[in-house]
């Protein structure tokens, strides 16, 4: 399974309705953005029209399709099957049957878009529904991991799935750059999440503190490479 935030299944679900993000840099005037109609995400842009495109995709090809009570994870399940760009999170994951969950969709433009159906439309997002599937999918595990890149909200929404349980977390990695002095959960050591119970005593647990748009394509080039040397049956 997958969990995500809202920001992340917004921004693939614009470049996979054909809208690309455009790199530029941080160093820029965002007065005269925000007058020329264009967002910016560090060094990343993407015009204001983006989001009005993204509206109509959704009104037009998602949320007249959805049942009158829906899960998040229904919901990204649909978004998912209406795209067609290979390359989308959202449409690798209802391809593979990878479920994906995102508790804060409501902190994203599709939950905005939601709400503003919702006004003349009789429907509704069940946030509390992915629970009993998620909780289901932990009781039935043989072995758990958590691989997790950065923090916040999925994080702990993976964590705390082994609450209910008699289970734990056998393993847990975790790619950040948010340290533990905070108190934030993002920065949250995967050893304090053994004193709640969430990660097994005996568990392996690894905390790596880097660019995860460095570190995670490195793991990823790694695991390619061994899972071909590894001998066929």
């Amino acid at each position: 399974m997958l969990v995500t935030t809202g920001a992340n299944i917004v921004h693939d679900v614009i470049e996979a309705i054909g809208l690309p993000h455009l790199k530029g840099t941080e160093v820029v005037d965002d007065v005269k953005l925000y007058k020329n109609k264009i967002n910016r995400i560090y060094d990343v842009f993407l015009p204001e029209s983006y989001f009005s495109d993204l509206e109509e995709w959704l009104q037009g090809e998602v949320f007249p399709n959805l049942p009158q009570a829906v899960s998040i994870r229904e919901l990204c399940s649909l978004i998912g099957e209406r795209l067609e760009d290979p390359h989308s999170i959202l449409k690798c994951a209802f391809d593979a049957e990878v479920p994906v969950f995102c508790p804060a969709v409501q902190d994203s433009i599709i939950g905005l878009q939601a709400w503003l159906y919702k006004q003349s439309n009789s429907f509704t997002i069940d946030a509390l529904a992915d629970m009993q599937e998620l909780i289901d999918l932990c009781y039935e595990a043989k072995h758990a991991g958590a691989f997790f890149v950065g923090g916040g909200v999925p994080k702990n929404f993976i964590l705390q799935s082994m609450l209910l349980t008699p289970k734990d977390f056998d393993y847990a990695i975790q790619l950040t750059m948010d340290r533990p002095e905070t108190g934030g959960l993002s920065g949250a050591t995967l050893d304090e999440a053994r004193s709640w119970g969430k990660i097994g005593e005996n568990a392996k647990s690894v905390a790596v503190y880097s660019d995860a748009t460095i570190t995670l394509p490195l793991i990823v080039a790694a695991a390619k490479d061994r899972s071909k040397r590894v001998p066929t049956s």
